[in-house]
């Protein structure tokens, strides 16, 4: 396994590339209400729900536990989203446009490197 080291996943070209994708999924929020951005509270949400949550209150949850992780690789600040910011971007999000930009994400990637898998895990396979 010497081709598989640690990285951190902020330095990662990897998920620089995946913020990139998110980041371009419009924010029809009021700029004046805003509290979080989109892209972390999105970055928040597939993480949670690759971690296991199913629902807002366990993404908060996950959130939570995870605070310190997050912290180091999104602004957060002090405070997590609540179940409810995370309600309420799952109500105005359009699915089939965050849809279309993880698959955007997840076909440049793999057409990039040819592979067919992307590893969620912190290794990295010689592939930043």
């Amino acid at each position: 396994m010497s081709n598989i080291y640690i990285v951190k996943l902020h330095e990662s070209e990897k998920f620089t590339n995946f913020i990139k994708s998110l980041d371009a999924v419009p924010d029809f929020r009021n700029p004046i209400a805003i509290e979080y951005h989109l892209t972390d509270i999105l970055v928040i949400m597939v993480f949670s729900i690759l971690g296991g949550a199913n629902n807002p209150v366990e993404i908060e949850r996950f959130c939570e536990l995870h605070a310190d992780w997050f912290n180091d690789i999104l602004c957060l600040g002090s405070i997590t989203p609540s179940h409810d910011t995370f309600l309420r971007i799952l109500e105005f999000i359009n699915p089939i446009e965050l849809e279309f930009w993880l698959n955007m994400w997840r076909d440049d990637f793999t057409n990039i490197l040819s592979r067919r898998h992307i590893a969620f895990d912190g290794k990295c396979d010689n592939a930043n």
